[in-house]
């Protein structure tokens, strides 16, 4: 007997007014955290694993070497304003990651 594929749902898209609802309940430490994955649609494991070495800023790229769907497989994504801006407020020489960012470890 053949295999019947299942059909796909629709992506859910979050409101904005559900994004700010969100952001507004988060922890103080998570805010960063919910910010990147908003703006990047990354997993939580891929940006708890992004280090400044992952930044460009030159460019407005994150890159991501680590993936549970690509293996092996590098990807850039394009960083937003607000992603940008919050990234800014960081200082490289600190040892910056998104995990020591939410208090996980220092880097």
């Amino acid at each position: 007997m053949p295999l019947v594929r299942e059909r796909r749902t629709p992506r859910m898209v979050m409101s904005v007014a559900e994004e700010v609802h969100l952001l507004g309940a988060a922890a103080p430490h998570l805010r960063n955290l919910v910010i990147a994955a908003f703006d990047t649609g990354m997993r939580r494991g891929e940006l708890l694993g992004q280090r400044w070495e992952h930044v460009d800023l030159g460019r407005n790229l994150l890159f991501v070497t680590r993936s549970k769907t690509a293996e092996g497989e590098a990807r850039e994504i394009p960083l937003t304003r607000r992603l940008i801006a919050l990234l800014a407020r960081r200082s490289q020489s600190t040892g910056w990651s998104l995990r020591s960012e939410v208090g996980l470890y220092a880097s």
